[in-house]
């Protein structure tokens, strides 16, 4: 029961590494002189994800429970296509899929044989990343701050911290690491209220690119127990 909980955690309810002090305290003087302005850089992301209509890229999720701190690390592929469609199919052995069409969000953890289907507002995968696919606009959903990017989440990219404007239980903040020039987002770190972290990194995307249909659809095996809506 416990490792279920757990994976569900990872997977559907609070679906990141630690982010360490430094997240958790503003920037000094001097550092903060050396970040973007907050509202700039959350144009910038936005401003490339708007001209985009589909996305597709590799990721690796890192996730840490607050009830083991044992980092567990899983790789697969991510789609999302507008308006509001997103996938994360993730990689052998684990098998998991998480998809949604904008709606209700569909989470099926394959060893456990378990499907959980909850509504969009109660999922960190478009809660969180919902602008990729259309839905959502960050500075008018979240609160927005700017950081010194070697503080959080490592060099290369310029970081945005951002609270919901509006309570839920999906997570309590998220930190996106974006490059500067463009705006594309490469990693992305979730904190949700229980202390619990996933960490998602996305790489080798590929943008506008065709995607069937059947990738945001998900028929689970007989003898899946679903759970939720």
């Amino acid at each position: 029961m416990g490792r279920t909980l757990g994976r569900r955690a990872c997977l559907g309810g609070a679906c990141a590494l630690a982010l360490g002090a430094l997240v958790g305290r503003a920037p000094t003087a001097s550092a903060a002189d050396e970040t973007p302005d907050a509202r700039a850089l959350a144009a910038r992301i936005q401003l490339f994800y708007d001209a985009l209509h589909s996305y597709q890229a590799e990721f690796t999720h890192v996730a840490q429970l607050l009830v083991d701190r044992v980092p567990r690390v899983r790789r697969g592929r991510v789609a999302f296509e507008k308006p509001g469609k997103l996938s994360f199919r993730y990689a052998a052995p684990s098998r998991d899929r998480v998809v949604s069409d904008g709606k209700t969000v569909k989470a099926y953890l394959a060893e456990d044989k378990l499907l959980y289907v909850s509504k969009v507002a109660l999922s960190p995968y478009p809660a969180t990343l919902g602008f990729l696919a259309g839905q959502g606009v960050l500075e008018r959903d979240f609160a927005l701050r700017s950081l010194p990017s070697q503080a959080a989440l490592g060099r290369g990219g310029a970081v945005l911290e951002a609270v919901p404007r509006e309570a839920t239980p999906a997570f309590a903040r998220v930190l996106f690491l974006a490059d500067l020039g463009s705006g594309e987002v490469r990693r992305v770190l979730v904190l949700d209220a229980h202390g619990n972290r996933n960490r998602f990194d996305f790489a080798a995307p590929s943008l506008d690119a065709a995607i069937p249909a059947r990738e945001f659809s998900l028929v689970p095996p007989p003898g899946t127990e679903t759970v939720g809506l």
